[in-house]
């Protein structure tokens, strides 16, 4: 028994070691792309080295850490929300929804290639296919968060039967899917780090450069871009307020 703790324990340490690191590469390249992001990693460090001192790579662990927890916070909503997968839909059923939630991310491609043309931005085709990523990752968020509200009762039910279902079960299966979900997750992660690098990075097109090296555009930019990216998984605090009133009416 004195096994299983430890060997989470170091599963997790080394998942977020792994997504600091990433994080920390994908916030340096960030930070690098413009002479006033700099002073966001470096301080007034402005030559194109990169210093490998104490302070600065503490520093940068720090940063890492912060956006990996950042960048995960979509898989915290397909976690709550994932007792609306059905492995038994049909083909019809599913290519039905898939045409109907392509709606939206086209919109925002459209929307993206057309502010692409209109204000001359480079790199038309990634500023496209990010704006229709992003607008995917969004819509699938807003739908795994309203559906988790509107079926509480479901959503208590599907928890409450895998609990038991849990407690019932031997052999090694539960640590079976369980190994397969985190190390997952553990990827997922990554995945997702390199995404909102990509999201960030093409946002810094949408901030004019400034000669005086003012960081107030690209710090509102961006600040816009993880607000936009953080606010579904602050609506699992509704669920799961939900989900513990459905516990005590249990």
């Amino acid at each position: 028994m004195a096994e299983g703790p430890t060997r989470w324990w170091e599963f997790y340490a080394v998942r977020y070691a792994m997504g600091t690191v990433v994080g920390a590469v994908a916030f340096s390249f960030l930070c690098s792309q413009r002479p006033e992001t700099q002073s966001f990693l470096f301080g007034t460090f402005t030559s194109n080295a990169i210093s490998l001192e104490t302070p600065r790579l503490i520093l940068l662990g720090v940063y890492g850490l912060i956006y990996c927890y950042i960048a995960s916070a979509p898989i915290l909503v397909f976690h709550a929300s994932r007792f609306l997968l059905n492995p038994d839909a049909s083909k019809k059923r599913v290519s039905v929804c898939s045409s109907i939630y392509a709606v939206f991310p086209a919109l925002c491609g459209i929307v993206a290639w057309w502010a692409a043309f209109h204000h001359k931005i480079p790199g038309k085709p990634l500023f496209v296919f990010t704006a229709f990523g992003l607008g995917l990752l969004l819509e699938l968020e807003a739908v795994g968060v309203y559906l988790s509200v509107a079926r509480n009762r479901q959503f208590f039910e599907f928890y409450d039967q895998l609990a038991r279902r849990r407690d019932s079960a031997k052999g090694e299966i539960v640590d079976s899917y369980r190994h397969l979900r985190e190390h997952g997750n553990s990827f997922f992660i990554v995945f997702l780090e390199i995404a909102l690098a990509v999201v960030l990075f093409e946002a810094l097109k949408l901030a004019p450069s400034s000669v005086t090296g003012n960081t107030e555009t690209v710090t509102t930019t961006w600040l816009a871009v993880l607000v936009i990216w953080i606010v579904p998984a602050v609506f699992v605090w509704l669920i799961s307020t939900l989900f513990e009133r459905r516990f005590r009416d249990a």
